[in-house]
């Protein structure tokens, strides 16, 4: 009969990776009161803890454990000889749109797209692993919250986002992080994998 070596075959890990831009401390103070001021409206959105807001540049799902060095390696060759840029960070919106508010943010301010070239560098550095490109238009910003499966009750949400006048300054980017997504009973975690920097300007 046929050797079964089933048994004894490790699982390989999967680590749910995506690679972003860190934001500094007085974008994270200003989400986290424009996320006070909304969340007195609705209990139907789930927010995003201060510290673990960013830009993501590309998500990535699960990836071997074995294939992240690589990850780490094509991103930091994609972007090496891309020059550290500004960008602003002002307004609260929400995907698909205000009056149906799936994914509440504030907004990036890059006349020039240099977050939206960052994000093709990637994407073609990333493509010969079999990472599939992302077939909507990139639209950077910074997620607030995220509404709860299978609730509608918005409460005062869109009017106040409506009223709202949020400018949070300016953000540099001077690298990319690549990170690991850990889901926990309190939400989730970023665990750093590795860093992409930015060629100096």
């Amino acid at each position: 009969s046929p050797l079964d070596f089933s048994s004894g075959v490790m699982a390989l890990a999967r680590i749910r990776t995506f690679i972003a831009i860190d934001v500094p401390a007085q974008v994270r103070r200003k989400a986290q009161s424009t996320v006070e001021t909304l969340s007195r409206t609705t209990q139907s959105m789930r927010w995003v803890a201060p510290d673990n807001v960013h830009i993501t540049l590309k998500f990535l799902g699960d990836v071997d454990e074995k294939d992240i060095y690589e990850v780490c390696r094509r991103t930091t060759a994609a972007v090496a000889d891309f020059s550290s840029v500004n960008v602003g960070c002002s307004g609260v919106g929400a995907f698909p749109s205000l009056e149906r508010p799936r994914t509440v943010w504030l907004g990036i301010e890059d006349p020039e797209a240099h977050l939206e070239q960052l994000h093709q560098r990637v994407e073609q550095g990333l493509a010969p692993m079999g990472f599939p490109r992302e077939q909507r238009r990139f639209r950077p910003h910074v997620t607030l919250g995220r509404l709860r499966y299978g609730r509608r009750d918005l409460g005062d949400l869109i009017p106040e986002m409506e009223r709202m006048q949020v400018d949070a300054g300016m953000i540099s980017v001077e690298e990319l992080v690549v990170y690991a997504n850990e889901l926990g009973a309190q939400g989730p975690s970023y665990m750093v994998l590795g860093r992409a920097p930015l060629a100096a300007d």
